[in-house]
């Protein structure tokens, strides 16, 4: 594999990633750091690479968890076909073309082998193809980025030891990182995702169960059947991992003696996410993407596919001829509240029942639009529309 790491960031006096100031740069003269982790930001540095700029990758000083298991809605796979990714994806991925609903006692389809809406790929085999197919050909850094900060000329990213260097633009997957409008919002979404254990029998189709507070889902990958348990109640941290505690909430989701609460339960991933979504996605020359720029809870089935839009957008904006890269990201943000507006016309809440909690609501008609109600119409239209250009 190709060598393509840096060393060590530039600084200013190198000349390598500082930002003229003059308003004379083009497009290929861009300097642009992607700071993430995921299929986003690598969607996002081939998009960039193909387009004929020069991205740098680097990821995040104490990132997110990545959650085992990645489910690819149709117009992510759409995108991922135009860096040669489509193929490897589906064929070392899971086509979940029938799903089960406990709680409801039925089963419906869910398109076909050969017109999938839906992919779910392990996230250990997705980052070997990711690897082995796009990243030996991006220039990524050595050091983690701990902190970003607008200036004048550009963005300066700061990485470990204190190592700084500056950036026309700076895209990113993490919210932490993003200096936004951090208005809290008190609601959260508590989930836990993690492994079937291989004592129990798993269920050889993918599942969801739910009742007014929590929802559960179960993904068949190639290698072992994952589980998503999601919930709106709120929970204390000595508690979130506590196989008793997580048992006692969803137990009631599953069908005895078939469940995944074990001794292992410490092995799934907690993770509590704000509902609220940045006020902006983009400040000054940084811009946020994929799950730094919304919430996407799991199940929803629409967090991978809306990260890698993000990503083609972001970079048919930033290669779209010369001026002021404000403006180019201001455009791309208005593109993705356009698109956001469109899924959320298309969520029919109305639909859904009413005694829900509200964000339990709101993944049951996300989830709604990805595969049809019951029984299903044609696939949504939206999940054939995709961004155009670039």
């Amino acid at each position: 594999m190709a060598d393509r790491r840096l060393s060590q960031p530039a600084d200013d006096a190198s000349g390598t990633a500082v930002h003229r100031g003059d308003g004379s740069d083009t497009a290929r003269d861009r300097q642009v750091l992607i700071v993430g982790d995921g299929i986003g930001a690598a969607a996002a540095a081939g998009f960039l690479d193909r387009a004929g700029l020069d991205p740098v990758l680097a990821s995040p000083a104490r990132g997110r968890p990545l959650p085992p298991v990645v489910t690819l809605w149709r117009p992510g796979l759409t995108l991922l076909e135009r860096l040669g990714l489509r193929r490897p994806v589906e064929r070392h991925g899971t086509t979940l073309t029938r799903f089960a609903c406990r709680t409801r006692g039925r089963c419906w389809p869910a398109g076909d082998a050969d017109h999938p809406v839906l992919v779910a790929v392990a996230r250990a085999r997705l980052d070997a193809i990711l690897d082995r197919r796009l990243l030996d050909r991006i220039r990524t850094a050595e050091r983690p980025v701990t902190t970003l900060a607008p200036t004048e000329r550009g963005v300066r990213a700061v990485f470990e030891r204190g190592v700084d260097e500056l950036f026309d633009a700076v895209l990113t997957t993490e919210r932490r990182l993003f200096p936004g409008d951090e208005a809290t919002d008190a609601r959260a979404i508590h989930r836990w995702t993690g492994r079937w254990p291989a004592t129990a029998p798993a269920p050889d189709v993918p599942t969801e169960a739910w009742d007014d507070r929590h929802a559960a889902f179960t993904v068949p990958a190639p290698d072992a059947t994952f589980v998503h348990l999601v919930t709106a109640t709120g929970t204390a941290g000595v508690d979130a991992v506590g196989p008793a505690d997580v048992g006692d909430r969803f137990g009631h989701l599953f069908d005895p003696p078939a469940t995944p609460f074990s001794d292992r339960l410490p092995d799934f991933q907690y993770e509590r996410l704000p509902c609220a979504s940045p006020a902006s996605r983009r400040v000054d020359a940084i811009a946020p993407f994929g799950p730094a720029s919304r919430t996407s809870i799991p199940g929803d089935c629409l967090g991978a596919a809306l990260a890698i839009e993000d990503a083609w957008v972001l970079a048919d904006e930033l290669a779209s001829g010369a001026g002021a890269v404000t403006d180019r990201l201001a455009r791309y943000d208005r593109r993705r509240r356009r698109r956001d507006a469109e899924l959320v016309a298309a969520h029919d809440i109305d639909a859904v029942d009413s005694g829900l909690r509200a964000p339990i609501r709101r993944l049951r008609a996300a989830r709604t639009t990805v595969l049809g109600p019951d029984p299903p119409p044609p696939v949504h239209a939206l999940a054939s529309d995709v961004p155009d250009r670039l």
